[in-house]
């Protein structure tokens, strides 16, 4: 039982900063999107939400327990989580220039 109680934390801490990131996101994407193209564009923006979740949870599934070991798998994740905002603090600090 104290595996499910953790693995409960854990789900409403992911759920929490995920909403933390798509409410803010979804906020700016309907003051910036034209009145006619929101529906097209908040769909597609919640379909690549949780496609990147599914691909992340079959990739972290896949080669956790077998080939690389829970630890290395958390630090390529927090590794490419920081590339990635790297890459889109970058592209939006030239944005505005």
């Amino acid at each position: 039982m104290p595996h499910r109680d953790r693995g409960a934390g854990r789900d409403v801490h992911h759920r929490l900063a995920f909403a933390a990131i798509m409410v803010p996101a979804q906020t700016l994407l309907q003051r910036e999107t034209p009145h006619d193209m929101i529906g097209r564009v908040s769909s597609t923006n919640i379909s690549v939400a949780f496609c990147a979740q599914i691909l992340r949870a079959g990739a972290v599934g896949l080669s956790a327990p077998d080939h690389l070991g829970v630890r290395m798998v958390f630090f390529f994740c927090a590794g490419a989580g920081g590339l990635a905002m790297a890459a889109g603090g970058r592209a939006f600090l030239h944005q505005q220039r």
